[in-house]
């Protein structure tokens, strides 16, 4: 449960992170630079090493959390036919009623 807990905390947390200065970038509220610091200090956080790499110390919770929440919202706004035939309750609905939904669980 705990490790649980830390993927979601985590996932959640990168996530916005993500969402949030992407939006500030696309409206104009930050710069070129700013962005690229920012994405700098993200991959590095969100990196997950393949499991034969010397640099491999088990799941990164950064990075399953982040691709999970980003996972949620393609299905929401991009369903495939197997999105649509997996997970009919969320795809094509609103990304953000179905985050809410999904992170106190």
């Amino acid at each position: 449960p705990q490790r649980q807990t830390q993927v979601m905390n985590e996932g959640w947390a990168t996530f916005w992170h993500y969402t949030l200065l992407n939006d500030l970038y696309d409206e104009g509220l930050v710069n070129d630079g700013f962005m690229m610091e920012f994405l700098q200090y993200h991959t590095s956080v969100v990196y997950q090493p393949s499991f034969d790499s010397p640099y491999y110390s088990g799941i990164n919770p950064y990075a399953l959390g982040f691709a999970m929440y980003r996972d949620i919202r393609r299905i929401c706004e991009e369903p495939t036919d197997e999105d649509r035939r997996w997970f009919p309750d969320i795809a094509g609905s609103d990304w953000l009623a179905t985050l809410k939904f999904a992170m106190p669980g």
